[in-house]
This record gives C-alpha cells, structure tokens and sequence, in this order.
C-alpha cells in the first residue's frame, strides 16, 4: 500500500495484477474501504491492472476534514490514477463509488474507458435519512449505524450462510473515520446526476441488486435507461452485490471489460 497526498491529507491505495495490463480503477461503497473488492480482486487480476483506494476517512486514509462533493471524490479519484501514471482507466464503482464513476464518465470522459456502477443511484430525493445518520455519527460515533447498515447490505439468508463475510464487513466498518465519514455522507446526499447521465458515451454496465434496499433496481434501471447504449445485470443480492454473489459479479464485470 502507498499513499498520495490530496488537500494535504494522505490517502492510501494499492495495485493488483500485472503492471503492464489494462487498468481499472475500484471505487469503494460509503463505510467501506478498499478490502471490499477482495472478491473481485482474485477472479480479475490475471487479466487487469487493478488499482484501489481507500476515500476520505475510511480505511487507511486520512479524513479530509469537511463536508465533501462528488467533485471532490472525483478528484480523489483521479488522484489514483495520476500517482500510478495511469492517463485513461476502466472503472468499476459500486454506491458511492458507482456515482463518482458517473460524475466521471460525464465530465472527464477522456480519464475512463469503459463503466461499471453497481448498486447506486444518481440521486437521492429525501435528504432526511442522511441528516439523520450525520446526526447520529456526529453524536455518537459510527456504532450506532452499524448494525442497520449491515441488514442493508447483505440478505438475511447471506448473513445466515456466511457470518464470518459479514463479521469481516462490521470489522471494516469499525475502521471508518466518524468525520471521513460524515464528509462523504454530504456528498452523497447532495449529488444528482440526473442531467449527466445522457451526456455519459462510454461504454456502460449497470449491475443492480434484487433485494437491495439502499438503492433499488428500479435506481439502477432509470441509469441504464438514461446512459445511451448501457447494459443492465440484476443479481439476487442486496446492497454489496459484489460481495454476496462474488463469482457472479465478477464474470459480469469480466464478460464486458473483455468486450
């Protein structure tokens, strides 16, 4: 792992795969960091350069102190890409992740090849839910939002079948930062990319979760719907989609890189 600097905080990322290959760039999901991808990271780095990244206050990075934009998580982003060198990349982001991923396609398209959003949104209506939750983490810490947050991102039957997959999420949620958080929660809140999906022209995958509470199918199909040209997967999993059917996400993800 290594860390770049962005507005003088240190945030960390790492490299997969032979150096060489095509680049993609992993963007992680809001109380996540970048262990997330594990999944993804032994079925494609055979094939791909993979890069990923912890955001502001998650993980191994530092919190950039302030409530953030999703233009400042692109410029996290592309943070990424310029320590490594790397001019253009795929990318694969997933909730939050698969909004700067947008962001990104339709503002620095030059920067990104082909797209991969899984399990996000381009807008969120109510801001009162993520008032709430800042609320709460401003108050009290990250603990008290845990355990409502791991009934969204997994099935109940996933959490039967695999309790350490699940124990190894709450532990990564642990390590989040409670001002990171709150920072990336804002941009979150605010973003809307309703207007930029139409301008989006690179080739494009949505993968939407069947059980996801967080952001419906019926999100990810308004974005497939907007994005010229993009292809739509649904997956029986709820939020992390990537994480509870592992093998099915990333042959998803595999067929369309490899196009």
């Amino acid at each position: 792992m290594t860390h770049f600097a962005f507005e003088g905080c240190a945030i960390a990322c790492t490299e997969d795969g032979a150096p060489d290959a095509p680049p993609v760039l992993f963007s992680n999901s809001l109380t996540s960091d970048l262990s997330m991808w594990e999944p993804q990271v032994a079925m494609l780095q055979s094939r791909f350069r993979i890069l990923r990244y912890d955001n502001s206050g998650h993980g191994a990075s530092e919190s950039i102190g302030r409530d953030l934009s999703i233009e400042d998580l692109a410029g996290v982003a592309l943070g990424v890409l310029d320590h490594y060198g790397v001019e253009r990349a795929d990318f694969l982001g997933l909730s939050m992740g698969g909004m700067v991923g947008m962001h990104l396609a339709a503002h620095e398209p030059s920067r990104i090849n082909r797209l991969v959003v899984a399990n996000t949104g381009a807008y969120f209506p109510s801001k009162d839910p993520w008032n709430d939750r800042i609320r709460t983490v401003v108050e009290h810490g990250i603990a008290p939002i845990i355990d409502s947050i791991l009934e969204r991102w997994f099935t109940p039957a996933f959490a039967e079948a695999e309790p350490y997959a699940v124990e190894g999420a709450r532990k990564m949620m642990f390590r989040v930062d409670p001002e990171g958080y709150v920072g990336c929660v804002a941009a979150v809140r605010d973003v809307d990319l309703r207007a930029d999906l139409a301008r989006i022209e690179r080739p494009t995958l949505v993968i939407v979760g069947k059980a996801d509470p967080v952001t419906p199918p019926a999100m990810g199909e308004a974005i497939a719907g907007a994005v010229p040209g993009a292809k739509l997967v649904a997956l029986d999993a709820s939020h992390l989609s990537n994480m509870e059917r592992g093998r099915e996400f990333s042959e998803a993800v595999l067929d369309f890189l490899a196009a």
